[in-house]
């Protein structure tokens, strides 16, 4: 059960989308990249809306788009839902309304199917409202449940948390993880439910009781917080186990966090290019090259001048450092996260890799405090970048007591670049 995307798209005289990537293993793949790199695009040519100029779209073994062989299957034959950045609702229609849209047949089944996904969603009492008079979350919802009440074979999101604001992102995060992890399951277990399929009488009152998901909750982003704002990959593990819709689904976002969260594998997009792909966690761990590295957030970086095969000069830093691995000649740049940074206290000292601190200042959130710092005698070279060292709090909060004046930074947790 896989969704393999092989494609090539010319969208300006400087611009070709080129890439090629497949899902698999029952999880949600995510594409990380800045605005401009190409994700809606990807997305708009597996769904149908646009056409490739040339290449490859498969489903779960079924030819979407083959440009060798003619094929090119309308967007209401691919069996894709897609759930659109501004969730595309029809501003004239309620929200029962817009969930039973795409779907053809009896009034009465259609009724059903939707009060499914309506008490799975957790949106009964809602169903007359206008989508207009609907708050974000619960427009997205409605959006979700328009998607899924189809029943797709792939489930395509296209930054679906870009309007929200920070709380409710997060919810609606937890919310969609869950719900995508069981969602066949659960729409159909509420369906059979109900004594109307059974009996054949009339669907239920709009003022149905409401039901919570039967999938398990998430716990608190703040408990087991990975070092990018993710969660323990004990989260990502459940999605390998995961029901029918994470056999192929795709998540866009220019999000770091989001794509962290939910997704377990990544593709790194940079205009219409892959420049990375794999576990997620292994590339915010190691990200191979600069692009890569800021866009998961390494906050560390500084030009290189080879000095050995084990050895650089740190432009911006002012200092030599040793690396466990060797520096191939189209290494540019070495970069360090921010907590991997080692304070030395009391004197300690180190062989290698230590770097004197300068001026600092700090910047507090509430679950860590950062120090911003430029090495030593970096102001006398008028040149160079600050440093960022993390530190995260412990339960009890409190602001780090005091400040090292060195710090060690280890030979293996260096992370040499490549500038593409």
């Amino acid at each position: 059960m896989s969704l393999t995307v092989r494609i090539k798209k010319k969208l300006s005289n400087d611009f070709v989308l080129d890439i090629e990537f497949e899902t698999h293993n029952n999880i949600c793949l995510g594409i990380l990249g800045a605005s401009g790199a190409g994700k809606s695009m990807i997305l708009k040519c597996i769904a149908g809306i646009e056409k490739p100029d040339e290449g490859f779209i498969s489903l779960d073994g079924t030819a979407l788009f083959d440009s060798k062989k003619n094929i090119n299957k309308q967007a209401r034959e691919r069996k894709v839902g897609y759930l659109f950045q501004n969730y595309a609702l029809f501003p004239r229609m309620n929200a029962l309304e817009n969930i039973i849209a795409p779907l053809n047949g009896p009034k009465k089944e259609k009724l059903l199917r939707a009060f499914a996904w309506i008490n799975a969603l957790n949106l009964s009492g809602l169903e007359k409202q206008n989508a207009r008079k609907l708050s974000g979350g619960e427009q997205q919802r409605v959006a979700l449940a328009r998607m899924l009440i189809t029943e797709p074979q792939a489930v395509l999101l296209d930054e679906p948390f870009s309007a929200l604001d920070s709380s409710l992102r997060e919810y609606m995060q937890f919310t969609l993880l869950g719900l995508l992890q069981g969602s066949a399951k659960n729409a159909r277990q509420n369906q059979e439910d109900n004594p109307v399929f059974h009996k054949g009488g009339k669907p239920p009152p709009l003022r149905s009781p409401r039901l919570r998901l039967r999938s398990s909750p998430l716990p608190p982003a703040s408990d087991g917080r990975e070092p990018y704002g993710g969660f323990p990959a004990s989260l990502h593990e459940t999605q390998r186990d995961a029901g029918n819709l994470f056999n192929n689904a795709i998540l866009v976002t220019h999000s770091r966090d989001e794509v962290y969260r939910l997704c377990p594998e990544l593709v790194i997009l940079k205009k219409g290019k892959i420049m990375a792909q794999g576990e997620t966690r292994t590339i915010f761990e190691k990200p191979p090259s600069l692009s890569c590295a800021s866009l998961t957030g390494c906050k560390n970086i500084s030009k290189i001048t080879r000095t050995g095969d084990n050895e650089v000069f740190a432009v911006d830093w002012g200092i030599t450092l040793r690396t466990k691995e060797n520096i191939r000649d189209d290494i540019s740049h070495i970069a360090i996260h921010a907590h991997h940074l080692v304070p030395l206290w009391n004197g300690e000292k180190k062989d290698c890799n230590e770097i004197q601190r300068g001026s600092y200042q700090k910047s507090l959130s509430p679950f860590e405090e950062l120090i911003i710092f430029s090495p030593a005698g970096a102001e006398k070279r008028q040149e160079g970048r600050s440093i960022i060292w993390r530190k995260t709090q412990g339960s009890g909060g409190g602001e780090i007591p005091a400040i090292p004046e060195r710090f060690f930074l280890p030979p293996e947790l260096l992370l040499p670049l490549r500038q593409e």
